[in-house]
């Protein structure tokens, strides 16, 4: 499945502010397709997950694993920044399998499905 985004206008320091409370996602991995009719995903943030309380970042917390509809995070989607490649990971290397490494933009999203924490890594 290949998605372009391209973008929206906020930036990560304005979706943080404007975040009451939330978690700042900085890396996920690991992402497989649970379900390729619905587009249910499951992966595992890592190396970055950090508690946000009152638009300030307050504390690193342990990772989880997340089950989550791809149709339905978009649809939760409430800000968006300018479209960045981001690291490209396993299998989708820059350059390998035909792949150029991933893009989706930081996001302000809500309602993302957490199905258990992780150990550290």
């Amino acid at each position: 499945m290949n998605l372009v985004f391209s973008g929206g206008d906020s930036s990560l320091e304005k979706m943080i502010a404007a975040t009451d409370r939330g978690l700042l996602v900085t890396r996920v991995w690991y992402i497989r397709e649970v379900d390729p009719y619905e587009k249910i995903m499951t992966g595992m943030t890592r190396d970055g997950l950090y508690l946000v309380e009152n638009g300030k970042v307050t504390s690193a917390v342990r990772n989880f694993r997340f089950n989550q509809s791809l149709i339905e995070l978009l649809q939760n989607v409430e800000a968006m920044s300018p479209a960045a490649r981001a690291t490209a990971e396993e299998a989708f290397e820059m350059g390998s399998s035909g792949h150029e490494g991933q893009k989706f933009p930081p996001n302000r999203t809500h309602q993302v499905l957490v199905s258990s924490r992780v150990a550290a890594a």
